[in-house]
């Protein structure tokens, strides 16, 4: 069965939900691809001894995976739409200002 491809503003929202997370490659390129833009992964290890560490279900510490942070993704579609986005410290502002902006963008077109 073929799944229904998300418009930008469907994906944005989807993202826009997915505050602090890991997304694989898969998730990553299914939010990307009505942008037309390939997600750029790389590696990341668990690491179950920082409180803020990554922490992923059925992986051990010192594990490395695959994929991308959701605020890293939101930064590169408003990179694809042209949208400069201010750096802030926190990752799930950023991650907000960045969809924000994009649906801001999206709502115009």
């Amino acid at each position: 069965m073929l799944m229904a491809k998300l418009t930008k503003l469907q994906a944005v929202q989807q993202l826009a939900e997915l505050d602090h997370a890991f997304l694989t490659p898969e998730g990553a390129r299914e939010l990307a691809e009505p942008f037309g833009i390939v997600p750029g992964l790389h590696y990341e290890m668990v690491d179950h001894s920082n409180p803020k560490g990554l922490r992923v279900p059925g992986k051990e510490h010192g594990d490395r995976i695959e994929g991308i942070a959701a605020h890293q993704l939101a930064e590169q579609l408003c990179g694809a739409e042209q949208i400069p986005c201010p750096d802030f410290y926190g990752i799930g502002t950023q991650l907000r200002a960045c969809c924000a902006l994009l649906e801001q963008h999206l709502a115009k077109q």
